[in-house]
């Protein structure tokens, strides 16, 4: 994992879970002062890129809520995890709803859960309320209900896709203040992007997916998270996500990109977790 010591006192242990064809890895953040509380919260990170890409957040979401179990896994094929990558959505909710399900029935496991997607990872945690997982609430943080925008990636090769990831985020980096972070994160690029099976899987996963009409269907308190300069999931779409997802909040991240999820992590962290605590 990526060095996030500098934040808060968080205890972060690794585990495999077994889900169907998929060996999945999973990490647990828990802040080390307080007793654990029976709420859980599950990060989904985005396409092209593993746990990584979330692990400051994520952490950061563990300081802030003591006692609150933070959840990361890579999706299949990603990252530690085994198995084949998934080209379709509901197949990631799929395993990663169940994931969760076999997570709450160990010992002394939260029984409550909430999902905080960022890009793709909003995408399943959508479906993943769809599918009837039943999280208690939803955060969507730079996130659409269909990816049509990323259609000129379609029919690039795995290995060039990797290439267009370092791309992408070499555009973001200037809206990262961090000098330090920034510095780390430009060192991990590499170990934060997924395999090139893996980023062909996740396109072909972006293109399939459409829940534009079945977004009405969604009765869990949602917050939509969207930024000033993201051009992948743009604002008409996070308006969309605010229009037809029923009683959902939004939050405007001025001075945000798409990938604020890395560069600004402590603020999200802090929005997200007022959300759960709300």
């Amino acid at each position: 994992m990526l060095n996030t010591t500098t934040y808060f006192s968080v205890n972060t242990m690794y585990s495999n879970v077994q889900v169907e064809d998929h060996n999945i890895a999973v990490y647990t953040h828990t802040s080390k002062a307080t007793s654990p509380k029976d709420l859980a919260v599950l990060v989904v990170n985005g396409a092209l890129g593993n746990v990584l890409t979330t692990a400051h957040f994520s952490h950061s979401l563990a300081g802030i809520l003591e006692g609150v179990t933070v959840i990361q896994a890579d999706l299949p094929g990603h990252g530690g995890s085994k198995g084949d990558p998934l080209h379709n959505i509901k197949d990631i909710a799929s395993i990663v709803g169940k994931l969760m399900t076999i997570l709450q029935e160990q010992p002394n496991f939260p029984k409550r859960y909430v999902v905080a997607g960022h890009s793709m990872g909003g995408s399943v945690a959508i479906e993943m309320a769809l599918q009837g997982f039943n999280p208690e609430k939803l955060i969507l943080l730079q996130t659409s209900p269909e990816w049509k925008i990323m259609e000129s990636l379609n029919f690039l090769s795995g290995e060039i896709l990797v290439e267009t990831f370092g791309q992408m985020m070499e555009e973001e980096w200037p809206y990262i203040e961090d000098e330090q972070l920034l510095y780390e994160l430009k060192s991990n690029l590499k170990k934060m992007t997924a395999a090139p099976l893996a980023c062909a899987a996740d396109i072909d996963a972006l293109m399939s997916f459409d829940a534009t009409e079945d977004l009405v269907y969604i009765n869990v308190p949602t917050l939509v998270v969207y930024s000033e300069f993201d051009g992948t999931a743009d604002q008409t779409k996070s308006h969309l996500l605010l229009e037809r997802i029923r009683g959902a909040k939004g939050y405007f991240l001025k001075g945000g990109s798409h990938t604020s999820v890395m560069g600004k992590h402590l603020i999200l962290a802090e929005i997200a977790a007022n959300f759960i605590l709300d």
